[in-house]
């Protein structure tokens, strides 16, 4: 008589919940300025931004040039939030604004943080 043992082969039947997989991608490898709905085909960044660290009477401030590509104006809508040491939210719901870049024209989109806490940003950028 043949008996054969197989408990390592048994199916997990209790099944747990999944989780998410850590992102491949280092913090550090995440753009500052997102160019959303194909806008990165219109627009593109003059220079680096010019961005004021915080000191401790005055919170961070960004400036970023973007330059249009196309040939006629585009209108968009932009917003800025910051961020804590930790990537935590800073800007709650911030407002968007609405401007219109002439073609092959650029300018300069500006914020300022509110906190003194800040200490790294992003610029979204879509249609409106």
């Amino acid at each position: 008589m043949l008996v054969t043992l197989a408990w390592g082969c048994q199916e997990d039947t209790i099944r747990g919940p999944r989780t998410a997989a850590p992102d491949a991608v280092p913090l550090e490898g995440y753009p500052n300025v997102l160019l959303r709905d194909g806008l990165s085909r219109q627009l593109v960044m003059l220079g680096r931004p010019d961005i004021k660290q915080p000191t401790p009477s005055t919170p961070m401030s960004v400036r970023v040039r973007l330059r249009s590509t196309a040939s006629e104006t585009v209108m968009i809508r932009y917003r800025f939030r910051f961020y804590g040491v930790d990537r935590q939210v800073l800007t709650q719901d911030p407002v968007w604004y609405t401007v219109e870049v002439p073609a092959t024209h650029d300018r300069t989109f500006e914020a300022q943080a509110i906190q003194m806490t800040a200490a790294d940003w992003e610029l979204e950028v879509a249609y409106p």
